[in-house]
């Protein structure tokens, strides 16, 4: 056999093989995936890597039976307290643009709390602009879809950030 079918043949077998064991081994991370929900295991540092790749490759089930690769529909709700007491309440259910929609999904996946932080001042700063409030509580998070198994059941709202801002008044 000529030295050219040789080597195709050895580079066909390594890609089959290289093939194979990224397969291999992302099934076997998505089986580590679905059987260490323990919040102590999660605790650990492969617990926290698992819980990544899980975010990641989509197989954590946000959208629970429906369609696991999407993440559930992220929310935003702004209370602003005016000086007379009168409160006003904004919820934002979709983001504007695809780009915001991808900052907070990929941001409600990854927990990543610096980003929250921002998120939380830039709707506060956003309220005080537009309005005569004194405070503004700003609350992120996600609605948890039902899975199959829950017939009738409805959405519910989980809140995973809450941030409290006050207005600073000068010459007092």
């Amino acid at each position: 056999m000529p030295e050219s079918v040789l080597a195709s043949n050895l580079l066909r077998r390594l890609r089959i093989a290289f093939v194979a064991a990224f397969v291999a081994v992302h099934v076997s991370l998505l089986v580590a995936t679905q059987t260490t929900h323990d919040p102590a295991a999660s605790a650990t540092l492969v617990g926290t890597a698992l819980r990544y790749y899980e975010a990641l490759t989509g197989a954590d089930n946000t959208f629970s039976f429906f369609a696991p690769h999407v993440a559930g529909q992220a929310y935003s709700q702004v209370i602003e307290a005016g000086p007379s007491g009168q409160r006003r309440v904004t919820t934002y259910a979709r983001a504007t643009t695809e780009g915001d929609l991808r900052v907070i999904a990929f941001s409600l996946g990854m927990q990543q709390q610096g980003l929250f932080d921002l998120l939380g001042y830039s709707f506060a700063a956003n309220a005080f602009r537009h309005s005569d409030a004194t405070e503004v509580t700003v609350r992120l998070g996600y609605y948890k879809i039902p899975k199959l198994t829950e017939p009738g059941a409805e959405p519910m709202p989980e809140v995973i950030y809450t941030g409290k801002y006050v207005r600073e008044v000068s010459g007092t």
